[in-house]
């Protein structure tokens, strides 16, 4: 009786029937977790999703509109920049200090801009958004964290499961050249 109550157990935590992260294959092009109780809204042409796990935010956007197609490394650039500066320039994140940098997550090209703060008033101490084109399409992902720490487990694991599939995506060559800003809070 004792071996198949363990049996079944370890049977149901394999199988994932508790788990608060729920794989999204959301097109073609990406695949990613999400929190299991991750919520959907739709605007003319964005597509959200979020949800919580613990005391993170996990949320994702996707703009389905073609704003300016990609056809070479400039205006990838340019978009990606433009996208990530627009995010800066959010009214409701005046109080946070932010860097943006260029990165890779799981070989997809991107910009990541981490806000952070001491405003005790702000529920949010950090703020990860990264952004990319896939397409000439914008994806946005972000996490919010109560927390003033680098070292969340389940933000990592977040990220690395964003799984853009490159020979369905047009921007895949382009290269990105560095990015490095900052810009204080209150500016």
């Amino acid at each position: 009786m004792i071996k198949l109550f363990f049996f079944l157990l370890i049977s149901l935590k394999s199988s994932g029937q508790d788990s608060l992260w729920k794989k999204n294959i959301f097109n073609e092009v990406l695949t990613f977790q999400l929190p299991a109780q991750a919520t959907y809204a739709v605007s003319d042409y964005v597509k959200a999703f979020g949800g919580g796990v613990n005391s993170n935010y996990y949320g994702f956007q996707y703009y389905d509109t073609i704003f300016l197609p990609n056809d070479n490394e400039e205006k990838f650039q340019t978009s990606i920049t433009s996208f990530i500066n627009g995010r800066i320039a959010d009214p409701t994140l005046k109080k946070y200090n932010v860097t943006v940098v260029d990165t890779v997550l799981n070989s997809t090209k991107g910009l990541l801009a981490k806000y952070t703060t001491t405003d005790i008033s702000e529920a949010y101490k950090q703020i990860y958004y990264f952004v990319t084109m896939a397409n000439s399409r914008f994806y946005g992902f972000y996490v919010y964290s109560p927390f003033a720490t680098d070292n969340d487990e389940e933000l990592k694991f977040f990220f690395r499961s964003i799984r853009f599939n490159p020979e369905k995506i047009k921007e895949r060559s382009f290269r990105l050249k560095p990015v490095y800003f900052t810009k204080k809070a209150g500016q």
